[in-house]
């Protein structure tokens, strides 16, 4: 009897989930599968509204592997972490979106194995964790990407892996290249692997900056001004969060030799308009190399309030490479919703570290 009433229950839980899901505009389903020595995982983005929408492809499957739009985790176990490029992009425009016309999906497939270590047999719990964000057509013709409307999804999938020892692991990262090296009062050694002295000198600026501010913005971890505005509400424990990030940018600044790359044309500078881009490497260790794309030298170089610099853009990758800080949001706005609607997880985000950082120096 008790059999049977799980069951009803469980039939009607499943069916206003189904109900849920289809009121939502646009929904996702998604399959894992070993095959051969990859686990691939397919996705299908479905239109279940009423009007044509424009899905942004950033940070989805859909571009490909290039930021950790999900999380896998052994069963009882803290998430894998992700092993791949994190950047900093420009603004989205017209071409970064995918029109779903009412009614039509569009898919992609991806083999995680290639950012997640899976090396453990057993149950894996493989989620969905990044929104999807959207524009409708009357948005895309006012270029209004100030708009994108944010949806939820609650997928996840569980898959039986075994003989994981012979799954492909993630590569390493590239040795950093031998350039000009300069020995940086307060750090320790740039070295700069770029095309003129005057992109050495604009990059050595911003270096030597992040050096002897970072003990600055530091001080300013306190209820009200700067940390209210990037991390919302003051809390003692996330405040101890965001001391302790600052204090691995720095350690890792002054410990190691950093390497700043010119990388016009790798595949991120080329092709999904980054600004800079990075390595996330585990075990957790600092990646001390930052790869810079033509559009980090199209911007001013000193911090100013919320503008796009090579100071802040900086900032953010050492927040992530150096800090092992997250990704959940990247731009003003959306930094801004971040520390007032979720302060925990904005504590744990690159983004709102650079701009912390530059209000806080000022």
């Amino acid at each position: 009897m008790k059999t049977l009433l799980f069951l009803f229950c469980l039939v009607i839980y499943l069916a206003f989930a189904i109900s849920a899901a289809n009121k939502q505009p646009i929904s996702l389903q998604m399959d894992c599968s070993k095959q051969s020595s990859t686990v691939a995982c397919s996705f299908v983005f479905t239109n279940n509204g009423k009007e044509d929408l424009y899905l942004l492809k950033r940070d989805t499957p859909i571009e490909g592997l290039f930021s950790p739009f999900i999380d896998v985790s052994l069963h009882g176990s803290e998430p894998i972490p992700y092993q791949g490029i994190i950047a900093y992009r420009l603004p989205p425009t017209k071409d970064d979106f995918v029109l779903l016309k009412v009614g039509e999906s569009v898919s992609a497939t991806v083999a995680i194995t290639n950012v997640f270590n899976i090396d453990t047999d057993g149950l894996y719990n493989i989620r969905y964790s990044k929104p999807l964000e959207y524009l409708t057509v009357d948005d895309m013709i006012l270029e209004s990407v100030d708009e994108l409307k944010e949806l939820t999804v609650h997928e996840s999938v569980y898959v039986s892996l075994e003989d994981t020892q012979l799954l492909v692991k993630p590569k390493e990262p590239e040795e950093p290249k031998l350039g000009h090296t300069v020995h940086i009062q307060d750090c320790a050694t740039a070295n700069f692997v770029v095309e003129t002295n005057e992109h050495i000198a604009d990059t050595m600026n911003v270096h030597k900056r992040l050096c002897s501010k970072i003990d600055v913005a530091k001080s300013k971890v306190r209820n009200g001004g700067a940390y209210s505005i990037w991390f919302g509400a003051y809390s003692p424990d996330r405040a101890t969060k965001v001391t302790e990030t600052l204090d691995r940018i720095k350690t890792g600044l002054t410990d190691h030799t950093i390497t700043y790359e010119d990388a016009y044309d790798s595949w991120p500078c080329a092709t999904y308009k980054a600004v800079t881009w990075t390595f996330r490497s585990y075990p957790v260790k600092p990646y001390t190399t930052v790869y810079l794309c033509r559009n980090y030298y199209r911007n001013p170089t000193y911090c100013y309030y919320s503008t796009y610099t090579k100071e802040r853009f900086i900032m953010n990758v050492w927040a992530q490479a150096l800090g092992y800080t997250d990704y959940a949001a990247d731009y003003y706005s959306s930094c801004r919703k971040l520390a007032q609607n979720d302060p925990d997880t904005a504590v744990t985000n690159s983004y709102n570290y650079g701009f912390f950082y530059c209000y806080a120096i000022r």
